[in-house]
């Protein structure tokens, strides 16, 4: 069955208004459990996500070893351990 017994994080990102949720099903939580993993996002701001996923792969027993972002837009986010391509700032309206 689809998402029997799910892992879930809520996580506020700067792109959108409303709280959203990651999910990782039990069946693939298994997979993870145990295993060293990555996060990869494709621009870091202010680390809600990347902070809510590695919570997320905590909660399934993945070791996380790396996070990476082509962009660390600086909107917060300190880039501890983060390894990135360039920096650009955040632009206001």
């Amino acid at each position: 069955a689809y998402m029997e017994h799910p892992l879930m994080v809520e996580v506020k990102s700067i792109t959108t208004t409303e709280i959203q949720h990651l999910v990782l099903d039990s069946g693939d939580a298994v997979k993870v459990k145990d295993k060293k993993v990555a996060i990869i996002d494709d621009v870091v701001s202010t680390g809600g996500s990347l902070s809510s996923m590695e919570i997320l792969l905590s909660k399934a027993g993945a070791i996380v070893t790396a996070k990476a972002a082509p962009i660390w837009q600086q909107g917060g986010f300190d880039g501890k351990d983060l390894l990135y391509l360039t920096t650009t700032p955040v632009f206001h309206d």
